[in-house]
């Protein structure tokens, strides 16, 4: 999977409010974590063996929410990037987890994911696709 900084996209989610409610209370958290998306993907697809279960209720915990974005970040949309045959890199993560995946596969960026992956580079103080800096998922017993 390639690298990304989840500080950096932390910051441009919620600017680092962990109570941060957006999408009209459909994503919660640091990571601003969709309860209809990343986080129903993680119930349902997740390595049981590797990822802890986490309830609803919890997904605002800060650790909880980061487990699930990174997971997202790293495992599901990498897994979602090839199975529709496009190239995982650190700009198509991103715009699927910004826009969601059929952004990718139609080849559409639109201008407020464009703005994100603008946001995204100026944290990262390089292109997205050269950003250097990687946070590893929190795995079930860490």
């Amino acid at each position: 999977a390639p690298i990304i900084d989840l500080d950096a996209i932390a910051q441009i989610e919620s600017g680092g409010n962990i109570e941060a409610v957006g999408d009209n209370g459909g994503s919660i958290g640091l990571f601003q974590v969709a309860k209809g998306g990343a986080y129903a993907d993680y119930c349902q697809f997740r390595d049981k063996r590797r990822f802890k279960a986490i309830s609803h209720s919890n997904l605002k915990l800060p650790e909880n929410n980061k487990i699930v974005a990174s997971w997202y970040l790293s495992e599901r949309i990498p897994a979602l990037l090839r199975h529709f045959g496009h190239p995982v890199s650190v700009e198509n993560v991103i715009i699927a987890y910004n826009c969601g995946i059929l952004c990718v596969v139609k080849g559409r960026t639109p201008p407020t994911t464009q703005r994100y992956l603008a946001k995204y580079r100026s944290l990262t103080y390089a292109p997205a696709s050269t950003a250097k800096r990687r946070t590893e998922p929190n795995k079930a017993g860490n």
